[in-house]
């Protein structure tokens, strides 16, 4: 067949190259769950078959080198699909399904015409200047060439050793002659055998092999060791820089106890991983994909790492390559697919989000939960996609895809169908039902809070932490619901959402919960009061740290952290016997002042603050105010500075600061 490169592809030529490099795609991940004895010498075949397709499409130009670039990718092909057909006697449903696709492949590569390089994008082969990455990720256009595709495979499994075979039956005897041949047959084995045992190997060390001695290289040898050769020395320092991009992946996200600003060193840490594998070259790639082949058991981080560093690279090879060898891992243990889907919410591949947009109608449903997960986090997700996808998720009954959903919601980029975001609100598993009011909060979406506020009054506050958003969200009518919800018992919830609503006049049922044993109970009761009346009462300092300040708080009066705060239900009640008297009269309160939506803005902002913690004070913002600017304390430490930021400015208008002391709501009032 001739090829050329004088002319573009047809559309229609285009279309059938592509569907053929995503058909050997789909067999090169079909074959992690095939495990066929061969399966590494397959895989490697149809590997081949792709980077062919790749160069294909990446050539400059030269008609001659297409043609017998395309010719080997005709060959490999063959060649995987040769093996396959080699079948077992019961060949497995993964098996014969590499089978199909491979032979479907090599059916389109015949049929394929001339060839183009559009809808391609190839690595840069001239030299450039690679700019180090600092503060976000960015998109690295390195001069490097086509990534060889893999997927972690395997070992294949061990063939059955054949069984023993049976002694020979003992010859029939019919005389005594024939007896006593037989018995001098045995003598003679058995002494054979004893004489055997008894001999003794030589304990002497066999003669040294006849070599010419290089007297000169022994030398050095012994004085500076045995010289390693300059590539393996390259594979370790890149193995040991993925090691740490792993870890650092894992050591960015936000945890309670720590500053959240203090990842931004961390998150340099990782981007200096990644400009150092690429300076490393691509030789060392395929010893990296290697690596998640050698762990006992699934590795959640070093795939994070592999699929992230991939999506930092700009080329259609390393966007392939990270979900093919994603989707190769999903199905391995819960923990990967949520490393896999923080990746992709972190990767700065310009072609990922139409990718992953892809996997939104894939039959596995962990492919659409991470896609669901990943673009809501890239700000990616439209509410046409979202719709399609929750309303399979609600038919089919498919809690990873519900979930993930769910948490979108908060970031879906449009108008969600109501009746769609309503079945989330109504869903009877917390873990759907808590995102989803969470997220229609967000995005301003009255039904969010009104199902907070039906739940809390007539249901359980405690389902799903309804509770927690009427606080945020409530009026000052709602506070009969958590009276309400309090008669029935209340929960650990509801201790934590009066220290939000902020009202005096429950602050003496929060210090009648110090008298319960639980740690948890006390823990909430005291974190609401601190909320509430900014004491700062610790067992050393029972009238608080500074007794000189005054209350009620000046304003803009913002507490210390306390470490270990007072749990003593008796010093709780010595003090705001002593203070209650002078609390403002019909405001809401907040360390122990009328609150403002700068006190939020601040809590954002503090170090001291939990995840958890500067979540809910983001949401009340958006709650309260109607702003609607997005913040994600799991995002990279520069971008929330820029949200912070953004609030500040926001809150510091007349209308907004104008609110402090009430309970204004967005979603409750009318």
């Amino acid at each position: 067949m001739a090829v050329t490169r004088d002319v573009a592809l047809s559309p229609a030529a285009k279309s059938d190259l592509g569907e053929v490099r995503s058909r050997l795609d789909e067999a090169l991940v079909t074959l992690v769950a095939a495990a066929l004895p061969g399966g590494r010498e397959v895989a490697r075949s149809v590997g081949e078959a792709i980077t062919a397709v790749y160069e294909v499409l990446a050539a400059p130009g030269d008609g001659q080198w297409v043609q017998s670039t395309f010719a080997r990718a005709l060959s490999a092909t063959r060649t995987a699909l040769a093996r396959l057909q080699e079948d077992p006697a019961e060949p497995s449903s993964a098996h014969e399904r590499a089978r199909d696709l491979v032979a479907s492949a090599l059916q389109g590569l015949n049929a394929v015409p001339a060839l183009r390089a559009e809808g391609f994008e190839a690595p840069r082969q001239s030299p450039g200047v690679l700019r180090a990455s600092l503060d976000e990720p960015v998109s690295l256009d390195a001069t490097r060439g086509l990534v060889v595709p893999m997927v972690p495979m395997p070992a294949a499994p061990e063939a059955p050793s054949p069984p023993p075979p049976d002694p020979p039956p003992p010859p029939a005897i019919t005389s005594l002659s024939e007896l006593e041949e037989f018995a001098a047959a045995s003598r003679a084995r058995l002494e054979a055998m004893e004489a055997a045992s008894e001999a003794r190997p030589s304990l002497a060390p066999p003669p040294p092999p006849a070599v010419p001695i290089d007297l000169p290289g022994r030398a050095a040898a012994l004085v500076f060791g045995v010289a390693i050769p300059p590539e393996q020395v390259l594979f370790e320092r890149a193995r040991t820089c993925l090691e740490d991009l792993g870890m650092f992946g894992l050591l960015r996200r936000p945890m309670s106890g720590s500053s959240w600003r203090a990842a931004a060193r961390t998150e340099q840490r990782l981007l200096r991983r990644v400009d150092a594998l690429v300076a490393c070259g691509d030789g060392v790639v395929p010893g990296l994909v290697a690596m998640l082949e050698e762990r006992p058991l699934p590795d959640p981080e070093l795939t994070w790492a592999v699929v992230f560093f991939f999506l930092s690279l700009r080329g259609s090879d390393t966007l392939d390559a990270a979900l093919r060898i994603a989707r190769a891992s999903l199905s391995q243990d819960a923990a990967v697919a949520l490393s896999v889907a923080d990746a992709f919410a972190h990767a700065p591949h310009p072609m990922l989000d139409e990718a992953l947009r892809g996997w939104l109608t894939a039959p596995e449903p962990a492919r659409r939960a991470v896609a669901l997960d990943a673009l809501s986090r890239r700000y990616a997700l439209l509410a046409s996609q979202w719709d399609v996808a929750a309303r399979e998720a609600l038919s089919l009954d498919d809690e990873p895809a519900l979930r993930a959903a769910s948490r979108a919601l908060a970031r879906v980029q449009g108008d969600v169908d109501p009746s769609l975001a309503l079945a989330l609100l109504r869903h009877p598993l917390p873990a759907v039902a808590r995102p989803a009011i969470e997220g229609r909060i967000a995005r301003g979406q009255r039904d969010g809070a009104w199902r907070a506020l039906e739940l809390t009054e007539g249901v359980d506050g405690g389902f799903a932490g309804a509770v927690r958003y009427v606080a945020l969200a409530g009026t000052r009518l709602s506070k009969a619901a958590l009276i309400a919800d309090a008669g029935r018992g209340g929960s650990l919830a509801l201790l934590d959402a009066l220290g939000w609503y902020g009202d005096v006049d429950f602050v003496d049922d929060l210090i009648g919960a110090l008298s319960f044993d639980d740690a948890a109970t006390k823990a909430l009761a005291v974190g609401a009061l601190e909320r509430i009346t900014g004491a700062m009462l610790t067992d050393d300092a029972p009238e608080g740290i500074d007794p000189t300040l005054p209350w009620p708080r000046p304003e803009g009066f913002v507490p210390m952290a306390v470490a270990e705060p007072c749990v003593s239900m008796e010093a709780w009640r010595r003090w705001w016997s002593r203070v209650g008297g002078g609390a403002p009269a019909g405001q809401r309160l907040r360390w122990g002042r009328p609150w403002s939506p700068m006190d939020n803005v601040t809590e954002m902002d503090s170090d001291d603050a939990a995840p958890d913690v500067r979540r809910m004070a983001w949401l009340e913002l958006c709650a309260r105010t109607g702003g609607s600017i997005a913040f994600d304390p799991e995002d990279w430490v520069s971008r929330q500075e820029r949200a912070v930021s953004a609030w500040r400015s926001y809150v510091s208008s007349p209308r907004v600061a104008a609110m402090a002391g009430r309970w204004p709501s967005a979603m409750l009032e009318g």
